[in-house]
């Protein structure tokens, strides 16, 4: 029998005592079922929660203080009871076997009771009932020394309820000042409870409070969720063991078994070798508290304990004041650990730390875990009390998601017709010999691995990270697995069934199985397949210009800024014109929920896709089944009837087809964006009744389209808006199923606000909130207490602020100047708190020490950027209609990105530039490409060998051992940084032959490299040898032989590819190898002297266009010469320039916050002196209290005589001989600081 043991105490603020009080949990030998908690202190905008326990709350609304919450252990079925609001308390119920038992957490502040009152906040029904906390009444029936008019009250009402005071008399609060003990704290029960409860006041316990906490145990036999899921504890895999283990058990699996036995062999070989070589993790106790405990803080807490049961026993002055050392020495050591683990964590951070990372670090120190467990659910008539019972609930309520019965009659009919009327095409197709037919290589597996993240198994507990590290021998068995599956048309099983994991929807009540979001684990092999599947689909569709050009979702090369510029374009040029917008923005009722899946099939048929790939996506459609797992319990399993399967890798694009002719009944002069399914209309005029009819048309056309295919639109949340300048707004009377749609003022199209006159001032109110929330975080950071370096708040600053001022500035930057400094000033702030400076401190000084550009000029480099992009796509993409030449570009008010970016382009000479597309397509199906053979294994060769080795020794010795008999080629490019020229070569020793050129000015590095291999392969062709090794010293390139899908020059690779195929037919074999550079190997230095020697050359002998990354650095490079201009004229900020003349770098050199931040205010000059002082008024004069002459940073560190000892200690006697300067003295900041500290100015500043 598992007895359920409930602990009570009163916090007084769990802001201030409730790490103890987590301590102290942590460190009991039983953890409570139940912990009430009387007097939080908590605020809605704080948040407090136990590891291991969910939190159910009650904040005091109007004032401080006051407050309660009950902490209910996560593996226990309870659930919420509504309480009557008015009073400070909480209600839940605690499953006992099938019934429940009823606990009350209450607290009066001193209020008067009444029997009405108490009524209230017990509810109705007294059976198996706990009701517990701080009545603040007194009476001698618990111990007290006289009765007051609530002691009477909480008396009468034990008589009329029949409930039982479990209180043994035992003082529950200590007074310290008196040396006495009261009894406030009150547990009562039901009389059917109180012959099976012990109480106990553990009055030796000190957890901050001046209360002590109460444990009550009752021997109930709970309900207990207990079971977990275990997960692969990869933080101990044995990979090399796993690799063998693999590479031996591989030989028995046949290829020549059905789909079904194939799949389940790797699986089992998988998994059989993960338990043996990675192991799962125990769910134990858990870890600590907080990450920042040590072994001194638990003993400082335990001698404040000492102390305090020594003042109990014997209240003393002298015993008073030993407590008082105790309790503050303990505060000075929590403090003390908790800043010194900040630090040691905030040191650590870099650029490869996420932002989640540090987050989860955030939480972490405040003792906060994330608690995913799920309470009693209730659905209907409905009451879930076990995990099974939960996951049971919640599978019926997500599989009703997707179910039929969500159909109209009228669309339950039709699709039934439809199905019978294309038999014919929804069945499998016969294998036609397309080259999308062809079977999978091993390239395209690799490549489809490196790019998949690592998530959350399904069922079968295959993980990605297993696959990367298996040989090929296994990939090639598992590819073999794919092609059988793509050869059949037949998907295993477990591929198509998903374990749905429900997420309890933000700020819904978790008691309701309709507050959940599912989501949906499935085969990680499966996910890989698609990855394949979709890069063929994917180049089929672009290929042949299937997809509408106004689709922008989850296309390359494509984004959300698409939609909303064109559409905002429009807007700029109606108001050029004196016009109006009429727009509506539509919302589809569970797009991905309820797409009919026999449709889709129609949709793909009339597209042209047949043969595997169409029986592939058939199969993969249907037969979908799900199960909902709750903690380590699972639901039946349930068939799903509609829609594209939820966190498939197939599912964006399933949906694109889908609903890719969504407008194409719609008149072409009908303004038409659409991103997935935020789709948009829009029409132009002045004449209000004409342009309401031509969108009511429009209207009424997508509405016929959404029945035809099984779709339906929100009517609720379809919104229609009216853009214009006017005063008087039309009235837009627009309709859709009958109903007329709802007129907004602004609206909220893929992340940017859009108000109906296009001020863009909502938008900027909203990005400045937002922004300010993120400040106050990093603020906390900053506090001297934690200390968070600069380096660290700049990172969150980039993540969180400046990436949220970033999106949407290319549509939003046209908005006024006025609405445009909220912004500005929002970024000045987050800077000003990264660096630690002044208030006063010049916005000029603040941007350069930080080397964040002002914000007009980032826009205008991320609004070149984006016409980069552009400019490589074809003329009927969306934004490019934005850069057409018209009419209304002629009215100079313009600030619109079409108005501009012409402009802009001709002052940074872009016009002038050849660019590359920005989608590349391969000139044959990229799936039919060979693999190179690259061989980075030299490096290894190095590791070897240890620190001492001859790298040129060892790499000719590689060469002759694995590359005897091939012809050698050796291959570099050198870039010139300061003229932008870029030149290649190529040098063959045994034939002698040097080949140089120079290619186009201003490409990188990596496309030079990559220019000079093709140029080595083109030698190949024409000299036609039948072994050859090419040699580069840029493993960056071969690597993105092998793997260039993210490469920045897919297009020269696509080249390098090309070749290869042509060699291969030739019967020629070409590998790759890695050689280091500079060490000597005599071939790859004559091919690094014959590239500078390319560098001389007058002409370009290739021209290469240059990729975006190129361009965006360029852009970035003028951009920075323009900000320097202005630094350079700037009247602000002039004791900075002193030292730092330059833009663009960010210089930090402190070891700790304090000292980075004492570097900042001296650079920038505004400090804590009292020359700063004065000038925001905190000063009478701001002179020298030694000299009377103005107290700066430079009187202070060169000229005034008060610390010339200080001076001389540090600087020695330069002083004397007059090569002391500040500049001298700011560059070198150990001496700097240590004067600082010497002179007692560190603290000032």
């Amino acid at each position: 029998m598992v007895a359920l043991t409930l602990l009570q105490w009163n916090a007084r603020s769990l802001i201030a005592n409730g790490l103890d009080f987590k301590q102290y949990i942590n460190s009991s030998n039983e953890r409570p079922s139940v912990i009430c908690v009387q007097e939080t202190w908590l605020n809605p905008r704080l948040d407090f929660r136990i590891q291991g326990y969910e939190v159910v709350r009650r904040d005091r609304v109007t004032g401080s203080g006051g407050g309660v919450a009950m902490f209910i252990k996560q593996d226990l079925s309870y659930k919420i009871v509504e309480v009557n609001a008015e009073f400070e308390s909480v209600m839940v119920d605690v499953w006992v076997g099938s019934c429940f038992v009823r606990i009350v957490n209450f607290y009066n502040p001193c209020d008067k009771l009444s029997l009405d009152i108490l009524e209230k906040v017990s509810g109705q029904g007294y059976h198996r009932f706990i009701w517990c906390g701080d009545f603040n009444a007194h009476s001698t029936l618990w111990g007290c020394k006289e009765s007051d008019h609530n002691g009477r009250v909480v008396e009468e009402m034990l008589e009329c309820t029949g409930l039982v005071c479990l209180n043994t008399g035992e003082g529950t609060r200590f007074d310290v000042a008196r040396g006495q003990f009261s009894a406030l704290d009150l547990t009562l029960t039901s009389g059917d409870l109180a012959g099976i409860a012990d109480w106990m006041v553990r009055q030796d316990v000190l957890v901050g409070s001046d209360h002590s906490p109460i444990w009550c145990r009752i021997s109930l036999d709970l309900v207990h969720d207990i079971e977990k899921v275990k997960r692969w504890n990869f933080r101990k895999a044995n990979w090399g063991m796993f690799l063998d283990l693999c590479e031996a058990g591989v030989n028995e699996i046949s290829f020549e078994d059905d789909v079904e036995t194939f799949n389940n062999k790797i699986q089992n070989l998988l998994c059989k070798s993960a338990v043996k070589a990675i192991g799962k993790t125990n769910s134990g106790k858990g870890k600590k508290v907080v990450p920042w405990w040590t072994s001194e803080c638990s003993a400082s807490v335990k001698s404040r304990r000492k102390a305090f049961r020594a003042l109990k026993s014997l209240h003393t002055f002298q015993l008073l004041i030993e407590f008082q050392k105790a309790r503050a020495v303990a505060r000075n050591v929590i403090r003390k650990a908790k800043r010194k683990y900040w630090r040691d964590f905030c040191s650590s951070l870099g650029r490869q730390t996420s932002v989640a990372d540090v987050w989860s670090m955030i939480k972490k120190m405040g003792g906060k875990r994330v608690d995913c467990s799920i309470p009693v659910l209730k659905h209907g008539a409905e009451i879930a009390v076990s995990d099974r019972e939960k996951a049971e609930i919640l599978a019926k309520t997500f599989i009703a998601i997707h179910s039929n019965n969500n159909l109209t009659e009228d669309a339950r009919l039709y699709r039934e017709q439809q199905n019978r009327l294309n038999q014919c095409i929804i069945t499998r197709c016969e294998d036609g010999g397309h080259p999308l037919d062809v079977e999978f290589s091993l390239l395209e597996l690799k490549q489809a691995l490196e790019s998949a993240r690592q998530t959350a198994p399904g069922k079968d507990e295959v993980c990605y990270i297993m696959l990367r590290n298996v040989s090929d021998t296994v990939l090639q068995c598992v590819l073999a697995l794919f092609n059988k599956v793509w050869k059949e048309g037949s998907l295993p099983n477990s591929w198509k069934h998903g374990v749905v994991v429900p997420i309890v929807k933000p700020g819904k009540d978790k008691s309701h199985a309709s507050s959940y979001r599912p989501i949906a684990l499935t085969s990680n092999l499966c996910k890989l397949m698609e990855k394949m599947i979709v890069r063929r689909l994917l180049y089929e569709l672009e290929r042949r210009g299937l997809l509408s050009p106004y689709q922008s979702g989850f296309r390359k090369g494509r984004s959300t800024i698409d939609a909303v510029l064109y559409l905002e374009s429009d807007i700029r040029k109606a108001q050029v014109s004196k016009e109006f917008v009429m727009a509506v923005f539509f919302d589809i009722e569970k797009a991905y929920d309820m797409i009919w899946k026999e449709g889709l099939l129609v949709k793909l048929y009339n597209m042209g896709i047949g043969g595997r790939l169409f029986n592939w996506i058939r199969d993969f459609l249907f037969g979908r089944t799900i199960q909902v797992r709750v903690g380590a319990s699972y639901s039946a399993i349930y068939s799903v009837d509609n829609g594209t399967p939820q966190g498939s890798v197939c599912s964006p694009v399933l949906f694109n087809i889908m609903i890719n002719d969504i407008f194409s009944m719609v008149d072409s002069g009908i303004g038409k964006s659409l991103y997935a399914d935020d789709g948009a209309l829009w029409k132009r005029g002045r004449n209000v009744g004409q342009v309401q009819k031509k969108m009511q048309l429009a209207i009424n056309a997508v509405e016929n389209w959404a029945f035809k295919w099984g779709f339906k639109f929100s009517v609720n949340k379809t919104q229609a808006i009216c853009f214009t300048k006017m005063r008087n707004v039309p009235n837009v009377q627009l309709q859709m199923y009958g109903q007329t749609l709802t007129q907004v003022s602004e609206v909220k199209y893929l992340g940017v606000w859009m108000d109906g006159k296009l001020t863009f001032q909502s938008h900027i109110n909203r990005l400045v909130s937002r922004c300010k929330h993120s400040i106050n975080v990093m603020r906390c950071l900053a506090g001297l207490d934690w200390g968070a370096s600069r380096k660290a708040l700049m990172q969150i600053y980039f993540s969180l602020i400046r990436a949220a001022i970033d999106y949407g500035s290319v549509v939003y930057g046209s908005a006024s100047k006025t609405v445009l400094q909220k912004v500005d000033k929002v970024q000045l702030q987050a800077l000003r708190v990264c660096c630690g400076a002044f208030r006063s401190s010049s916005n000029p000084a603040i941007l350069v020490e930080t080397g964040e550009p002002p914000l007009d000029i980032r826009r205008q480099q991320l609004a070149m950027s984006y016409w980069v992009g552009i400019k490589g796509h074809d003329i009927d993409h969306p934004a490019n209609i934005v850069l057409r030449d018209c009419w209304e570009h002629g009215d100079s008010r313009g600030k619109s990105f079409g108005w501009i970016a012409g402009e802009l382009a001709q002052q940074m000479n872009l016009e002038s530039l050849s660019l590359c597309k920005t989608v590349i397509a391969a000139p044959i199906s990229p799936w039919l490409f060979p693999m190179p053979e690259v061989d980075l294994k030299l490096q290894n060769e190095f590791k070897k060998h240890g620190k001492q080795v001859m790298k040129d020794q060892v790499t000719l010795s590689y060469l002759d051992l694995y590359y005897k008999y091939d012809l050698k080629i050796y291959t570099d490019a050198s870039v010139d940084p300061d003229s932008g020229r870029a030149g290649v070569s190529v040098y063959v020793p045994a034939f002698k032959t040097e080949l140089i050129r120079r290619v186009s000015d201003y490409v990188a590095v990596y496309t030079a490299e990559l220019v000079a291999i093709m140029m080595a392969l083109l030698w190949v062709e024409d000299v036609r040898p039948l072994r050859t090794v090419i040699c580069s010293d840029s493993q960056t390139v071969l690597k993105s032989l092998t793997n260039g899908q993210k490469s920045s020059r897919i297009d020269i690779i696509y080249d390098v590819l090309m070749i290869l195929l042509r060699l291969q037919h030739l019967g020629l074999s070409v590998g790759f190898l890695w050689v280091p550079a500079h060490v000597g190997v005599e071939g790859n230095e004559c091919a690094d002297m014959l590239a500078k020697r390319a560098l001389t050359l007058d002409f370009i002998n290739v021209s290469v266009p240059l990729s975006r990354q190129e361009a965006k650095l360029l852009i970035k490079k003028y951009v920075t010469r323009t900000w320097q201009g202005m630094w350079d004229g700037e009247q602000k900020g002039r004791h900075l320039y002193k030292f730092q003349r330059l833009v663009g770098q960010r210089i930090i050199r402190g070891k700790n916050r304090q000292e980075e931040l004492v570097l900042t205010r001296v650079r920038i000059g505004h400090c804590g002196l009292n020359q700063s002082l004065f000038r925001i008024g905190k000063h009478p004069d701001g002179n020298c209290l030694y000299c009377s002459q103005p107290e700066t940073i430079e009187h202070v560190l060169i000229q005034c005589v008060a610390y010339d000892i200080q001076r001389e200690e540090v600087f020695g006697g330069v002083r004397a001989v007059g090569n002391l300067s500040i500049h001298s003295m700011i560059h070198d900041t150990y001496k700097l600081i240590k004067f600082l500290k010497l002179s007692g100015l560190f603290n000032r500043i």
